[in-house]
């Protein structure tokens, strides 16, 4: 009978060592994860605030902007302010001269 009570009292000091063990690791566990996403959240908003514009990002235009030039007598360049997709329409004939045996001459009109 002291045998049994011996075996029993060892076994449940076991169970008992072992339930103590996985809890400290739960928990050494569950506090590795709050201090690595305590860092995640600390870097995210850190890179969040950190965040700044260019002037890609931001455009003055709206969509539908018109852009108009007046006659100069010679090439023009436009530039575009913002990214994005634009609508082209040009006017005006080529200018020089055309003859039937060369190449034409001139600028190319709009």
């Amino acid at each position: 009978m002291n045998n049994k009570g011996f075996a029993i009292t060892g076994v449940l000091y076991s169970i008992l060592v072992l339930f103590i063990v996985i809890t400290t690791l739960l928990i050494f566990n569950l506090q590795n994860k709050k201090i690595i996403l305590d860092k995640l959240k600390k870097d995210t908003l850190d890179n969040v605030e950190n965040i700044s514009t260019t002037e890609e990002e931001v455009c003055e235009y709206e969509v539908g902007q018109e852009f108009t030039f007046d006659y100069t007598g010679s090439e023009q360049t436009f530039t575009v302010p913002c990214s994005g997709y634009y609508q082209l329409e040009t006017w005006g004939a080529q200018g020089g001269s055309v003859n039937l045996t060369e190449a034409l001459n001139g600028g190319y009109g709009g």
